[in-house]
């Protein structure tokens, strides 16, 4: 067995693999409650292992070569131990590769930086590891430009991409020649962004790019959440110029490898609306992208070259791997105060329906946690579309966030080319897709104000529960698809346990939550 560990600085989490599978991954934030919390002592690491059946792994895999010289209390941690280190990237895509369906495939990592990188690209078989035949320094990072995007727009922090994205539907890309005038192609196909008649360090640093947006738009950084038209525009900008330039870049791959099935990792393979605009440009063929996209997936890319070496490497996945990957859950007889029990089985899936069909806005716990950022099903908050209002109330009242932030949907595999304009599987969340317009006024509160969604496609092999779930919306007439968001209180990672679930339901003011299968109604009471 080995273990696989990754994010020493941020995003941490850990994993298993035993017999060519990966059986087992936690992120450590969840059990912390610390969000993006690195394993960055021997205190954060003893929580994780203290979780995973690690007790038998021989070999241990870290990654991120940088931060592994940093820790020096961790060699000493696994002393008795097979103890390998591998680059940051490496790790990103072989993550991305051996949790996919593919045998070979063209790979693909955009991100911040690690290990002096920022981006990278290979070619990967199931006997031969990825290697790095394209590589972008870290000097040229799109992850620090959307660093400098959100700080600018006044959402700080390096984890804010996510909401820059959201903002950037409500902007034009007005600034885009501005930012193309900086992109350089290296002869290797890899990119540059480079300062020009600025100053030296702007793509360096990220208070230079602030300073340089407030140049370009003739408007100081906005206040803390109140972003004016000219921040919106910048992401705007920010955002067409990351899909040029990621189409760019994949294609440069391709045409490397000669092979069009691309797998695609990295922080920056969390922006659904590049994921799509990659298959839109008809740049691939196939593209996987996995749930554990970001750092958190480091752990699984470490493993998974340990694995290579041993001469076991980890086999294909029909459809991709499980997000699932959580530890099974000590017990979910948890029970609150503030909520009464009103049925299991099939009777709660009713009432479910009738509720959501209502307005009310329901909690959904099931079985082993979701691994990365988004909710699939497992822990999930579930609400009609078709309420009027009900995007307000899920922002305002109950995630309690920026008020212009759209949500996903969950939505049964069969029904997607009805609704929306694709017919492909998306099962981690990560595709940002056009609903078709005769469609868009019946599930309004599910829709950004561009009219996408990002897509959750409910396989019913693989979520049985909800999938049953959603045709009993179906037999009262609703459309097939809920709106999904995570089950987490403000500023606070995905719950892990159903005592949690209990907690941040009684805190958000949900009507009713689900542990599996069992419904348990709000009582109102304190």
């Amino acid at each position: 067995m080995i273990l696989g560990l990754g994010g020493l600085d941020h995003n941490g989490a850990a994993c298993l693999v035993e017999d060519g599978r990966v059986v087992a991954m936690l992120e450590l934030e969840r059990v912390t409650r610390r969000k993006n919390q690195g394993i960055d002592t021997p205190e954060a690491l003893n929580t994780l292992l203290d979780r995973l059946d690690a007790i038998r792994a021989t070999h241990v895999a870290v990654a991120d070569r940088t931060w592994f010289a940093a820790a020096s209390w961790l060699p000493l941690r696994f002393a008795d131990r097979q103890l390998s280190v591998y680059s940051h990237h490496a790790c990103h895509l072989a993550a991305a590769f051996v949790t996919s369906p593919l045998e070979r495939s063209t790979v693909v990592a955009v991100d911040g930086k690690g290990d002096g990188l920022s981006a990278s690209a290979g070619y990967a078989t199931r006997a031969v590891a990825p290697d790095i035949a394209i590589a972008v320094p870290s000097a040229h990072s799109l992850g620090r430009l959307w660093w400098a995007a959100s700080e600018y727009a006044g959402l700080p922090g390096h984890h804010s991409a996510g909401k820059t994205m959201a903002l950037a539907a409500y902007g034009e890309a007005v600034y885009l020649d501005h930012l193309l005038r900086h992109r350089r192609i290296h002869g290797d196909g890899g990119f540059r962004l480079e300062p020009g008649d600025e100053h030296p360090d702007l793509f360096r640093q990220v208070p230079r790019l602030v300073e340089w947006m407030a140049k370009v738009t003739d408007e100081p950084q906005a206040a803390p959440r109140c972003p004016g038209q000219a921040h919106k525009d910048m992401a705007a900008s920010v955002q067409r110029f990351t899909e040029l330039v990621v189409e760019d870049f994949v294609g440069a791959a391709v045409a490397g490898t000669g092979c069009r099935d691309v797998c695609l990792a990295g922080g920056v393979a969390l922006n659904g609306l590049v994921n799509q605009h990659l298959l839109e440009r008809v740049v691939v063929d196939t593209l996987f992208v996995p749930p554990f996209t970001d750092d958190r997936g480091l752990a699984i890319g470490a493993a998974a070259l340990a694995a290579y070496e041993q001469g076991e490497p980890v086999r294909p996945i029909q459809g991709g791997i499980s997000p699932f990957l959580g530890p099974e859950p000590a017990s979910t007889l948890a029970r609150h105060s503030a909520f009464t029990w009103r049925g299991d089985g099939d009777g709660a899936l009713d009432t479910c329906a009738e509720e959501l069909n209502r307005g009310a806005v329901i909690g959904w716990f099931e079985g082993r946690d979701e691994a990365g950022p988004r909710a699939l099903g497992h822990r999930s908050i579930l609400a009609s579309p078709t309420t009027t209002g009900m995007r307000d109330r899920l922002n305002l009242e109950i995630k309690r966030r920026e008020p212009f932030r759209p949500f996903g949907c969950s939505i049964l595999r069969e029904h997607v080319s009805a609704w929306f304009e694709c017919d492909d599987d998306s099962p981690y969340m990560l595709r940002i897709v056009r609903a078709r317009p005769e469609r868009r006024c019946m599930i309004e509160s599910a829709l950004h104000v561009d009219g996408t969604s990002r897509l959750h496609t409910v396989d019913r092999s693989h979520a049985p529960r909800l999938a049953r779930l959603l045709d009993r919306m179906i037999e009262r007439g609703h459309p097939p698809l809920l709106i999904n968001t995570s089950l987490n209180g403000p500023g606070e990672p995905i719950v892990h346990t159903a005592e949690q679930a209990f907690a941040v339901a009684r805190v958000l003011g949900l009507d009713a939550l689900v542990v599996d299968g069992v419904l348990h109604a709000a009582t109102g009471d304190e």
